[in-house]
């Protein structure tokens, strides 16, 4: 939740929809956006990010954090991320990378290479991005498809 919270808080407007498997991590979210007083604008839901329920182009904005490492399909949760964002909307992946510090770190031992993680990307059917790398992380930012219209309601 707390990905969710930092964007409710940033951006007031925005209604945001988080989906986890895991009860715990749930329960322990809604708390915090309880207690983050955000709880009208963000809702937790148990879902699988690999088989979404939720129509073809329904979202603005997909955001991912943290998953592709730890998911057993990863290029089926992407693909699930090209189909929920609609044509004109962004996707943006950010997930631990594996570095030398694995070696001592635990978490970091599961996670992706910059190399690995582009690799299951370019297997999906996610539409083109940008990655960019942290320290400890990666990230993959994509924009409006290609083949998108203009958006003519605004």
């Amino acid at each position: 939740g707390s990905v969710a919270i930092e964007l409710a808080k940033s951006f007031p407007r925005m209604e945001i929809i988080g989906v986890d498997l895991a009860d715990p991590l749930l329960d322990l979210g809604r708390s915090l956006v309880e207690q983050a007083g955000v709880a009208d604008r963000v809702t937790l839901l148990k879902g699988d990010v690999e088989a979404l329920d939720y129509a073809d182009g329904e979202f603005d904005i997909a955001i991912n954090t943290f998953m592709s490492h730890v998911v057993e399909h990863p290029v089926k949760m992407f693909d699930e991320l090209e189909r929920v964002t609609r044509p004109e909307g962004r996707i943006l992946v950010t997930d631990l990378r594996r570095i030398w510090m694995a070696l001592f770190v635990k978490k970091l031992r599961t996670a992706y290479t910059l190399e690995e993680g582009k690799a299951v990307i370019a297997e999906s059917d996610i539409r083109p991005g940008v990655f960019s790398t942290g320290f400890y992380w990666w990230d993959f930012m994509a924009g409006a498809r290609r083949d998108a219209r203009p958006d003519t309601d605004s």
